[in-house]
C-alpha cells in the first residue's frame, strides 16, 4: 500500500475534524455560488473530495495543493479524473512565489487541515495566503500543537540509525509546537499579517487506535519521502519508539493500543473587505 493510500485509510479523524470546522464556517461565512477555493496541504485529496466539495455550492471550483508530488499524483488519479470541479497541483505555499503571484486575490475561501504544523516559516505562509485571498475572503484551518507525532520523530531522530534520514523533521516543525500558549501567539501573528480573527479555539484530543495500525499511522504523516526499504524499516521500529515513550496502553482484555494525543488549534479568519 502506498503512503498516500495509507494516509487515506488512516485519516478518518481528519475528515471528521474538517467537517466540524466547515459547519462552523457555514454559520459565519456566506458561500458564494461560484466561489473559488484553495485547499492547502491537500495530501492525497480525500478531505478535499469527501469533505470540502460536498460542503460548498455546486458551482464552486476547488484547487488542492501539496508539496509532495506523489500524493498530488494520487489525488489527481483518484479524485480529479471524474470530478471537473477539483484539480490538484504540486505547490509549496511557502516557496512557490510564482503560484502566489499568479493567484493574487483569486480565492474566496482558503482551507488548510492539519498542514500548518509542518510549516516552519509560518508568517511567510500566512502572508502568501493573505495575498491569494480576495478582500472579504475567509481562511479556515486546523493545525495540531503539542502533538505526540513530533515526540516520536524526535525520539527516533536521536538514534544513530535514523539521524541521517529523519533529522530533517525539525525543518518542518513550526515555531509554536512547544509554546505554552500557541493560540495567543498564532492569533497575534494572524493580526500582524492583516487578518481579522473570527474564531480561534484549542481542542485537546486523543485517539485510541489498534497498535497494529500505529506505525503506519506515523509513517504516512512524515512530511517528506522516505526510500522504500527505509520506510519499511521505519514502520517496524517506530512501534518500539511508541512503546519506549509509553504512548501505548493495554486494555483489560490484553489488547494493545496506541494512545495518540494532540491538541488541535482551529481558526477562522477573514481578510478585511475593501472600504
Amino acid at each position: 500500500m502506498s503512503k498516500a493510500e495509507l494516509y487515506v485509510e488512516l485519516s478518518k479523524i481528519n475528515e471528521k475534524d474538517a467537517e466540524r470546522v466547515l459547519k462552523k464556517c457555514a454559520e459565519i461565512v456566506e458561500w458564494r455560488e461560484d466561489c473559488a477555493v484553495l485547499d492547502i496541504g491537500c495530501g492525497p485529496g480525500n478531505v478535499t473530495h469527501n469533505v470540502i466539495v460536498p460542503a460548498l455550492p455546486k458551482a464552486a471550483l476547488i484547487v488542492g495543493i501539496d508539496k509532495q508530488l506523489a500524493v498530488v499524483d494520487y489525488a489527481n488519479a483518484k479524485y480529479a479524473t471524474n470530478e471537473p470541479r477539483i484539480k490538484f497541483e504540486a505547490v509549496d505555499v511557502v516557496s512557490d512565489g510564482g503560484f502566489v503571484a499568479n493567484h493574487r486575490e483569486d480565492f474566496h475561501h482558503i482551507f488548510s487541515f492539519y498542514c500548518l504544523q509542518f510549516v516552519r516559516e509560518l508568517e511567510l505562509a500566512l502572508r502568501n495566503i493573505y495575498t491569494m485571498l480576495k478582500p472579504g475572503g475567509s481562511f479556515a484551518f486546523i493545525c495540531s500543537v503539542h502533538n505526540d507525532f513530533f515526540s516520536i520523530m524526535s525520539h527516533m531522530a536521536k538514534m544513530e540509525k535514523w539521524t541521517p534520514h529523519i533529522s530533517q523533521y525539525e525543518n518542518y516543525l513550526y515555531p509554536y509546537e512547544s509554546s505554552p500558549h500557541p493560540d495567543e501567539e498564532i492569533r497575534s501573528l494572524l493580526l500582524k499579517v492583516g487578518f481579522q480573527v473570527m474564531d480561534l479555539t484549542m481542542d485537546p484530543q486523543h485517539c485510541k487506535m489498534p497498535f497494529a495500525d500505529a506505525s503506519e499511522f506515523v509513517v504516512c504523516r512524515v512530511p517528506f519521502e522516505l526510500p522504500g526499504e527505509i520506510q519499511r524499516e521505519f514502520v517496524l521500529e517506530s512501534a518500539d519508539a511508541i512503546r519506549s515513550l509509553k504512548l501505548n496502553e493495554v486494555d483489560e482484555n490484553g489488547t494493545e493500543f496506541f494512545n495518540y494525543k494532540l491538541t488541535a488549534l482551529e481558526c477562522l479568519a477573514v481578510k478585511p473587505p475593501l472600504l
